[in-house]
């Protein structure tokens, strides 16, 4: 959701869908440096690009993407490369094929932090997430005995202690 001001060329006060901007050729329907506030999910550096230009000066980005070093990263790699017996498949194609939709990305912190360079801040936080913790059904491509017997044995109160730096979602503040 973008909140765009007066001068944009979309109705003042109404949130405009990104994900619908971003379609028609890759741009936001917004002014050049005319956004005071901008949230969305799933940025790719090309995305950030964007934001970085409808945002004015001052202006704030809340973005999140998806952390390589997660634990259901972890647990999508042993499930699909090492219990399927291809060990040398990547986290990068891990998550390219069995997070959410073919194609999907996920980046480290320095990645992250040379995504934004262009901005005067950015705060970077990793958040452990409900499949990190296994609190919720998993989608219907990740199903099976093994990850119900998983669900039950998880030590989510160790890994909330212990494993904060491996959750699944990057959340990222950052200020033009």
């Amino acid at each position: 959701m973008i909140t765009t001001p007066m001068s944009s060329p979309a109705t003042a006060g109404d949130p405009v869908n990104t994900d619908r901007g971003l379609a028609r050729g890759g741009l936001l329907p917004c002014s050049t440096h005319g956004t005071e506030l901008l949230t969305t999910l799933y940025a790719t550096p090309k995305a950030v690009l964007e934001v970085w230009r409808v945002l004015r000066a001052g202006g704030v980005a809340k973005i999140m993407i998806y952390h390589k070093w997660s634990l259901v990263g972890y647990m999508l790699w042993l499930r699909y490369a090492l219990l399927g017996f291809r060990p040398w498949r990547t986290l990068k194609d891990v998550y390219s094929k069995y997070l959410e939709s073919p194609g999907t990305k996920a980046y480290t912190v320095a990645e992250a932090r040379r995504m934004f360079s262009a901005f005067k801040s950015a705060e970077i936080r990793i958040t452990l997430t409900h499949g990190d913790l296994l609190e919720s059904a998993a989608g219907q491509r990740h199903q099976g005995s093994l990850l119900s017997v998983a669900r039950l044995i998880w030590p989510r109160t160790l890994l909330k202690k212990w494993a904060k730096g491996h959750g699944l979602f990057m959340m990222i503040q950052a200020i033009k």
